[in-house]
C-alpha cells in the first residue's frame, strides 16, 4: 500500500470520528444508510434488513452499557463513571435512533423504550451507589432492589399498554395445506423476534405481506401463530425493503 492510500484511509477514518463527535451532539436523519459490515457477516440471511441491523446494535449496546455499569458498582469505583458513562450511552442511542430515523420500521417505540429503559437503569444503578456510599442497613438495599423490581415491571406494563400490540407483519415464503411460512420482522411493539415461522393461513399468495397475529410467552417474547389478514394496509408500519 502506498502513502496516498494510506493518507486517504487516514483521512476517511478522522472524518469519520468527527462525523460521530457531531452526531453526538447534534444527530441529523441521514440520507444515506449506515453500514454495519461487522453485523452483517455475523447475521447471514439475506433476508434481515437495516432495521434488523440498527435493533440488534440497539440490544449490544445496551447489555454492554449494564455489564460495563455493573463492573463500576462492583468495583466500588467513582460514581462519577456511571454518569459518564451513562452520558455517553444515552447519546449514543439517541445518535443512532435519529440518524437512522428513516431506516427502521417505527422508529418511535424504539426510541421510547431505549431511552426509558436508560432512565430506569441508570437512575437504579446511581440509586444503589449512593445507599452504598452512606452505608444504609442490608435491607433497605434489598428493599431498594425490590422497587426497582417493581418499577421495571410498571414499565413493561406501561409500554405494553400503550404500544404493545397482538400482531405483526410477516412476509408470505411459501403456502402448504392449511399452514404458511412467513418471514417476521423485528418487531417490539409485539415483542416479536425476526425469523422463519409457520401460522396458521390459507388463501395468501408467495410474497404477499400478511397480518399475523402472535402469542405473548412471559420472558420469552412472541411467538406468530396465524395470519388475520391477508391483505396490507400500506401503512408506515410495514416492513421497508431498503438492505444494507
Amino acid at each position: 500500500m502506498g502513502i496516498v492510500e494510506v493518507l486517504e484511509d487516514m483521512g476517511r477514518i478522522v472524518e469519520s470520528f468527527f462525523s460521530f463527535l457531531v452526531c453526538l451532539v447534534h444527530p441529523t436523519p441521514n440520507k444515506k444508510p449506515s453500514t454495519f459490515k461487522f453485523l452483517s457477516k455475523l447475521v447471514k440471511n439475506n433476508k434481515i434488513t437495516l432495521h434488523e441491523l440498527l435493533s440488534l446494535k440497539l440490544q449490544i449496546s445496551l447489555l454492554t452499557y449494564l455489564v460495563l455499569s455493573l463492573s463500576i458498582i462492583l468495583m466500588s469505583l467513582s460514581p462519577w463513571l456511571l454518569v459518564l458513562l451513562g452520558v455517553l450511552y444515552i447519546a449514543y442511542v439517541r445518535c443512532l435512533v435519529i440518524s437512522n430515523w428513516n431506516y427502521f420500521i417505527e422508529p418511535e417505540p424504539y426510541r421510547i423504550f431505549y431511552y426509558s429503559i436508560f432512565l430506569v437503569s441508570f437512575g437504579a444503578f446511581i440509586g444503589y451507589t449512593l445507599l452504598k456510599l452512606f452505608r444504609v442497613p442490608l435491607y433497605i438495599l434489598y428493599l431498594y432492589l425490590l422497587l426497582i423490581f417493581v418499577v421495571v415491571l410498571g414499565f413493561r406494563q406501561y409500554f405494553k399498554t400503550n404500544y404493545g400490540r397482538d400482531w405483526t407483519y410477516g412476509e408470505v415464503i411459501e403456502v402448504g395445506n392449511g399452514v404458511v411460512r412467513v418471514f417476521v420482522h423485528d418487531d417490539i411493539r409485539a415483542n416479536a423476534k425476526p425469523g422463519y415461522y409457520w401460522v396458521e393461513g390459507k388463501n395468501v399468495e408467495v410474497g404477499s405481506i400478511v397480518k399475523v397475529q402472535v402469542r405473548d410467552r412471559n420472558l420469552k417474547g412472541s411467538i406468530p401463530i396465524r395470519i388475520v389478514s391477508n391483505q396490507s394496509s400500506q401503512t408506515s408500519e410495514e416492513p421497508k425493503t431498503e438492505r444494507e
